[in-house]
């Protein structure tokens, strides 16, 4: 190793020992060397985050946009049920405790929705880690839960194993068709319709 090394002393003052060698400028591994801001081997996702904590759904939101997903934000569960029928998301991150209506009662409900949207991934997201916590969330519906404060890497995870789930589910040939649910201008249109009927037998001649 090339370099200097030496020594200066003053009688009743002290000494100073110094040394000087040549090096580089060491850099320290990224997170995409460390393994924690890796690409997902899933593909992109449009995830609806039900949330009503303000720095929830910060934190929760920039994990999801850093890997690329669409994600729309509601504060509770009546706001996350009417949204799935508005939008085709393919994953719902479902906070367990919201006002109005909470998580496994807003997951009941989707569940009994008609067409594809029931089948949707719902995942959990908790502090409580009791025994029996994910049992219940289970029954519910939902398809898997990370605890909270939320861990990026855990909740990858989480929507990798949601993600492949779905797609062995969509391999699956179907047994029944769902019905189509009614757009708002058909159901009017029907509604007129049927007021039309019923103002023709009101004025026929009884027989």
């Amino acid at each position: 190793m090339q370099g200097e090394i030496g020594v200066d002393s003053e009688p009743g003052k002290g000494s100073t020992f110094w040394f000087e060698f040549p090096c580089e400028i060491a850099r320290g591994p990224t997170l995409d060397e460390a393994g924690e801001a890796e690409a997902p081997e899933y593909g992109l996702r449009r995830i609806l985050v039900a949330e009503d904590n303000r720095i929830n759904q910060l934190v929760v939101t920039a994990i999801l946009q850093r890997d690329g997903h669409h994600v729309d934000v509601v504060a509770d569960g009546q706001e996350a049920v009417a949204a799935v029928l508005r939008a085709p998301y393919d994953l719902v991150l479902m906070d367990v405790q919201m006002p109005e209506m909470d998580g496994p009662s807003a997951t009941r409900a989707i569940r009994k929705l008609p067409g594809s949207v029931v089948t949707i991934p719902i995942i959990a997201m908790t502090p409580n880690a009791m025994p029996g916590d994910r049992e219940s969330y289970l029954a519910a519906g939902m398809n898997d839960y990370v605890g909270k404060p939320i861990d990026r890497v855990k909740l990858r995870q989480a929507i990798a194993r949601a993600a492949g789930a779905a797609s062995a589910g969509a391999d699956e040939p179907e047994a029944t068709t769902a019905p189509a649910v009614p757009s708002a201008a058909s159901a009017e249109a029907a509604g007129r319709d049927f007021a039309a009927l019923f103002a023709a037998l009101d004025t026929a001649p009884a027989a």
